[in-house]
C-alpha cells in the first residue's frame, strides 16, 4: 500500500509540513506495511508560497521594501524556474496595520 499524506496546516499550532512529518512518523511506528510520501498542501492562506516553492525547488530572496507610509521593512519573494518566474504574496497585515 501507497499512502499519500496531504496535510494543510493546523492554524496556530503547525505548519503543513510539519503536520506531514508528525502522520509519517505516526505510520512508520504503527510498523503498517506501506510507503509514504509527504506532500503538503496550502489553502492560499499563511504558508501556501513557501508551501509552492518547496514543491517546485524555488528560491526566497529576502529584501527590504517600503511600505504604504514610505517606511523600510522587510519582505521576501520567491524565485522559481531557474529565477524565470517570480512568486509574489500580498501581506495583507501591511495594508489592515494603517
Amino acid at each position: 500500500m501507497h499512502i499519500l499524506i496531504a496535510p494543510n496546516a493546523f492554524k496556530n499550532s503547525l505548519d503543513a509540513g510539519s503536520v506531514a512529518a508528525a502522520i509519517n512518523d505516526g505510520l512508520k511506528q504503527s510498523n503498517l506495511k506501506c510507503t509514504t510520501h509527504c506532500f503538503p498542501v496550502g489553502d492560499g492562506g499563511d504558508g501556501t508560497g513557501a508551501l509552492i516553492l518547496q514543491h517546485l525547488n524555488g528560491t526566497v530572496i529576502k529584501t527590504e521594501v517600503l511600505d504604504p507610509l514610505g517606511r523600510k521593512i522587510s519582505s521576501s519573494f520567491g524565485l522559481i524556474d531557474d529565477g524565470k518566474r517570480l512568486l509574489l504574496k500580498w501581506q495583507m497585515r501591511l495594508a489592515s496595520a494603517y
